[in-house]
C-alpha cells in the first residue's frame, strides 16, 4: 500500500486529536528549548496548518545512556590518556642544568633556558605524540554532536507538540539539521549558502543551535540549551590544531651535555711537590741536580724537556687569564674530555714592563783603528745599556754585568755572559726589584723573584715606532729590554667542558723558585732557544712594547713551569663530574602549557555536554534523537511498521538499525524487500518492493495457462496484445508497492552523513 509523506509515523506517539491540540492553550517551556523564554498564549492555526497525529505507535528507540557514555568516552578519554602521555614523557626525559643537578662542589656554569624544556627523547617521537591530540579532535567532532543531538531532539519534541510553527524547520531546514547533526562539515557550508538565499524562510532556533554545535565540534562556540548558555573557548579546536603547529615549528634538537656527579673521584689531574723536594731552598737545587765533584746532572730533565716541548703524555703547561693576571698552571696531559673535576696544582705568573730608554739603550759606533777610519764600513757598532750597577752591557756583543760571588764562581754567576747568541739575547736574575742582590749572592731563592731580558729582534712596524723599540743602526732589528717578576702559586681551580673554570691562588715557598733559578743557571741552553724564540714571535705579532712584554712574560711563565715539571707527582681530583654529550628536544615551554591547557579544556567540554545530555531526558528523546539521521528519514519514508517483528526478536533495540525490518530477519516475520529507483518526472524518487513467494508466482502461473485456454481468449483478434499484470498496491498483492519518496538530499550530505 502506498504511504504518503503525510502518512509517516510521527516521532512520538500521542492520543490526542487535533482538534483538541488546536482549542487548548500552548504552553511553550523556553527552559527546554534553544533561546526561547518562558510563554503562554493560545492560538488558533488556519484549516490549512492544522495536522493531527497519527495513531500508529513508533518504534521506540533505547540504548540512549549507553551512546552518551560512548561519546563521552571518545571524546574526553583519548584526549586525557595523549596529555597524561605527553607530559609523561615530557618530565620523565627531562633533562636540567638547574641547582643541584650535579650534587658536587663544581657548580656548572651552563644555564638552561628558563623558557624551554630539555628533554632527553626523539624530538620526532615526542611531537607525533602530541600531534595526536590535534588529530583526535578531528574525529570527535561526530561524538560531540551524539550528545548535542539529545538537547536538541528534546526541544524538537516540545514544539511539536506544542505546534510552535515558527519554530518548527522547513523540509530543507530539517535537511540541514539532519546533515549538522550527522557531523558532516560538508553540511555547514550548505548552510552558509542557506543563509544568502533570496526569499528563504526564516531559520529556526534548532537551525541555529545544530550549525553552531557543528561549529563548535571544530570551533567549540557555545552550546545554548535548557534556557542556559555553556560557554567555551570559541576556537578550542582550532586553537589545538594552531598551538600543535606552533609546537611543531620552534621544536628542535640540540646538542646537550647532561651532568652526573661522581661521589668517588678516581683520577689524578692535580699535581703537588714530590716528597723528596721539600726543604730544598739552596740555589743549587739539590733535588734536581748535585754539583759535587763538578758533575751536574738532571734527574727530570727528560720530563721538563718533553713538557716544555709539549710533547709529554704526562704533564701539560696551560694559560689562563685568573683575577685580573695571566697564569700558567700545570695539569695532566691526558685528561678525560668528558670529566670536569676540581684539584690543586702550581700556576707562575709573570708581569714585564719595557725599560729600553730607562737602560739607556742606544745604537752607536765608533772607529776601532787608532790611524782613524776611511768609511762607514770600517766603524765598529754596538747597542751598549746601563741599568745600574748590576746590569749593564752592550746588545752587539752578548756581554753582561761581571760581578763576584762568595758563593758561585764566575759559571755560576745569575747572568748570561759567555752564551752565544745570535741578537745579543741576554737573562739575568735577581732577588729583589730594580735590579738588585743578583742571584748567588745569597744562599736561597726567594718567590717571588725578578729578572731581567733583553734582545735584538725584527720588529713589525707598529712596534718599531714605539718608544722603548731601539733601532740597531740601518739594520733592520730592533733592541728591547724588559725587567719583570715572576711568582709560583699553588692553584686550585676547576676545569669545565675541557676550558679553566675559575680557581683560587695561594703562594708557596722559595722551593720551586730556587729549583727554577737553577735550571736558568747550569741549564740555559734549554730555555735560551724557547726565550729567544719568544722574543722573535713577539717582535712580529705585536703592535706595541706592552703586548710584547705581556708575550715574554707569559712565555717565560710556561718555560719555567715546564722545566720543574719533573719535581712534581700526580694528587687525586677534589671532585669529579662526568658530562655526557646528548642530542635532545628542546621544546619551548609556552606552546607545551598552552597545548596542555586546551587539551584539558577539550576533554572537560565532553564531560559538560555529557551532563547537558543526560539531563535532558535522554530514554524520552531517544527515539527522536536516533531519528534525526538519514537512516531515520529513510526508515520512516521507506519501511513498513516493524514493531511486531521487533517484539518477536531477541535483538538489542538500541539503534536506528532496530527501525529497519532488515533488522528482524531472524523473527518469523523477515522483510526482503529491496529498493529501486526510477526517473520521472521531478526528482528522483525511490520505491520499496516486496518479491512474490513461490506459492504466489504458482497461482499466477496457473491463472495465465487458464486464462490462455478459454475460449473467449481465443476468438479475440490476434493483434491484440496481452496487457501485463499490474502489481496492485492492496494488502493482498502479491507485490507490495510504498509510495515514492521523493529525497532531495545532495551529495554533500551523503559523504558527510
Amino acid at each position: 500500500m502506498a504511504v504518503a509523506a503525510s502518512q509517516a509515523p510521527s516521532l512520538e506517539a500521542t492520543a490526542r486529536t487535533s482538534a483538541e491540540a488546536m482549542a487548548r492553550p500552548r504552553h511553550v517551556d523556553g527552559s527546554s528549548c534553544p533561546g526561547r523564554a518562558q510563554q503562554t498564549q493560545p492560538q488558533t492555526l488556519p484549516e490549512s496548518e492544522k495536522f493531527g497525529p497519527t495513531t500508529a505507535p513508533s518504534h521506540p528507540i533505547e540504548g540512549a545512556l549507553r551512546d552518551i557514555y560512548w561519546a563521552l568516552s571518545c571524546i574526553s578519554l583519548p584526549m586525557l590518556v595523549l596529555t597524561a602521555t605527553f607530559m609523561g614523557l615530557v618530565y620523565v626525559y627531562r633533562v636540567s642544568h638547574g641547582p643541584g643537578a650535579t650534587g658536587s662542589s663544581l657548580s656548572s656554569p651552563l644555564v638552561d633556558d628558563s623558557n624551554a624544556y630539555y628533554v632527553n627523547y626523539s624530538a620526532t617521537r615526542l611531537i607525533t605524540v602530541s600531534s595526536w591530540t590535534s588529530t583526535v579532535t578531528s574525529f570527535a567532532s561526530s561524538f560531540v554532536m551524539a550528545l548535542v543531538s539529545y538537547p536538541i531532539a528534546k526541544c524538537y519534541l516540545s514544539r511539536s507538540q506544542a505546534l510552535s510553527m515558527e519554530q518548527l524547520p522547513t523540509p530543507y531546514q530539517l535537511r540541514l539539521i539532519i546533515g549538522c547533526v550527522g557531523g558532516g562539515f560538508g553540511s555547514l557550508w550548505s548552510w552558509l549558502q542557506y543563509c544568502f538565499w533570496r526569499h528563504r524562510s526564516k531559520q529556526p532556533t534548532l537551525l541555529w543551535v545544530s550549525a553552531l554545535s557543528l561549529l563548535g565540534a571544530g570551533a567549540l562556540r557555545y552550546v545554548k540549551v535548557l534556557g542556559q548558555s555553556y560557554e567555551t573557548d570559541r576556537w578550542t579546536s582550532f586553537a589545538i590544531l594552531a598551538v600543535d603547529t606552533w609546537l611543531h615549528v620552534t621544536t628542535s634538537t640540540i646538542s646537550y651535555d647532561a651532568i652526573s656527579p661522581v661521589s668517588q673521584p678516581s683520577f689524578n689531574y692535580g699535581r703537588t711537590m714530590d716528597p723528596s723536594c721539600h726543604g730544598e731552598t739552596r740555589a743549587s737545587g739539590v733535588c734536581i741536580g748535585n754539583n759535587f765533584a763538578g758533575l751536574l746532572y738532571f734527574e727530570s730533565l727528560t720530563n721538563a724537556t718533553e713538557t716544555l716541548m709539549n710533547l709529554s703524555s704526562t704533564n701539560i703547561v696551560l694559560p689562563c687569564h685568573l683575577d685580573g693576571r695571566d697564569l700558567a698552571y700545570l695539569t695532566a696531559a691526558d685528561r678525560h674530555p668528558d670529566l670536569d673535576f676540581q684539584a690543586k696544582t702550581f700556576a707562575m705568573s709573570t708581569h714585564c714592563t719595557p725599560v729600553s730608554k730607562q737602560c739607556d739603550l742606544q745604537a752607536v759606533s765608533w772607529c776601532p783603528f787608532p790611524q782613524g777610519c776611511n768609511s762607514q764600513v770600517q766603524l765598529a757598532r754596538g747597542m751598549p745599556y746601563d741599568c745600574g750597577p748590576t746590569l749593564f752591557g752592550g746588545l752587539a756583543n752578548n756581554t753582561g754585568t761581571p760581578f763576584n760571588s762568595s758563593l758561585l764562581d764566575d759559571s755560576q754567576a745569575g747572568i748570561s755572559s759567555g752564551i752565544a747568541s745570535t741578537n745579543g739575547f741576554f737573562l739575568q736574575l735577581f732577588r729583589k726589584p730594580n735590579f738588585s742582590e743578583p742571584f748567588g749572592t745569597a744562599p736561597d731563592s726567594p718567590n717571588p723573584f725578578y729578572f731581567a731580558t733583553g734582545a735584538r729582534v725584527a720588529a713589525s712596524a707598529a712596534l718599531a715606532a714605539d718608544p722603548e723599540a731601539v733601532q740597531n743602526n740601518a739594520d733592520a732589528d730592533y733592541g728591547f729590554i724588559f725587567s719583570c717578576n715572576s711568582e709560583f702559586f699553588e692553584l686550585d681551580y676547576k676545569m669545565i667542558n675541557g676550558s679553566f673554570a675559575g680557581g683560587t691562588t695561594t703562594p708557596v715557598d722559595g722551593t720551586l723558585a730556587s729549583n727554577a733559578v737553577f735550571t736558568f743557571i747550569y741549564y740555559l741552553s734549554y730555555t735560551q732557544n724557547v726565550m729567544e724564540g719568544a722574543f722573535i714571535s713577539g717582535g712580529v705579532q705585536s703592535n706595541n712594547s706592552e703586548q710584547f712584554a705581556n708575550f715574554l712574560a707569559q712565555r717565560f711563565s710556561e718555560t719555567t713551569l715546564s722545566m720543574v715539571s719533573g719535581l712534581t707527582v700526580a694528587s687525586p681530583n677534589i671532585a669529579e663530574q662526568t658530562r655526557e654529550r646528548l642530542l635532545v628536544t628542546r621544546l619551548p615551554k609556552a606552546p607545551f602549557f598552552v597545548l596542555i591547557v586546551l587539551n584539558l579544556i577539550y576533554a572537560l567540554l565532553g564531560i559538560i555536554l555529557a551532563i547537558i545530555a543526560l539531563a535532558s531526558q535522554p530514554r524520552r528523546s531517544r527515539s527522536i534523537q536516533a531519528r534525526l539521521s538519514i537512516g531515520g528519514i529513510i526508515a520512516a519514508f521507506l519501511e513498513p511498521e516493524v514493531h511486531e517483528a521487533a517484539s518477536a526478536s531477541k535483538k538489542s533495540n538500541s539503534g536506528i538499525e532496530g527501525a529497519f525490518a532488515e533488522y528482524y530477519n531472524d523473527s518469523e516475520l523477515s522483510d526482503e524487500g529491496r529498493v529501486l529507483v526510477s526517473d520521472r518526472a521531478g526528482n528522483v524518487a525511490f520505491e520499496k518492493i516486496q518479491p512474490q513467494t513461490k506459492a504466489e508466482i504458482s497461482t499466477r502461473n496457473s491463472d495465465e495457462a487458464a486464462a490462455h485456454a478459454s475460449p473467449a481468449l481465443l476468438d479475440e483478434e490476434p493483434t491484440t496484445e496481452t496487457e501485463p499484470t499490474r502489481l496492485e498496491s492492496s494488502p493482498t498483492s502479491s507485490v507490495a508497492k510504498r509510495k515514492p519518496v521523493a529525497y532531495g538530499g545532495d551529495s554533500r550530505d551523503a559523504g558527510t552523513a
